[in-house]
């Protein structure tokens, strides 16, 4: 079974030294997991392979995503919800 999601984060061309923090949280408010890094202006994709940061596949459910990105000094903080299904 291939499980996946994949977040789609855009940025402008004339923005560099993006970085960026995207936290992925269960039903409980944990993190289950995280990714980080430098971020390349136009898109940029991150895939969840719907695993935790342990490698064990997470069950079905609800999840709240965190991405905060800091372009050029100013920080940007977006959030939302996934349903995963197996």
């Amino acid at each position: 079974m291939t499980l996946y999601t994949t977040f789609e984060i855009g940025l402008l061309s004339n923005n560099i030294g993006n970085d960026f923090t995207l936290n992925i949280f269960n039903q409980k408010g944990l993190v289950i997991k995280s990714y980080s890094g430098n971020l390349n202006s136009g898109s940029n994709n991150i895939f969840w392979d719907g695993k935790d940061s342990a490698g064990n596949i997470v069950l079905p459910g609800t999840y709240i995503y965190r991405v905060l990105i800091n372009q050029n000094g100013k920080k940007d903080i977006k959030s939302g919800r996934l349903n995963l299904v197996h």
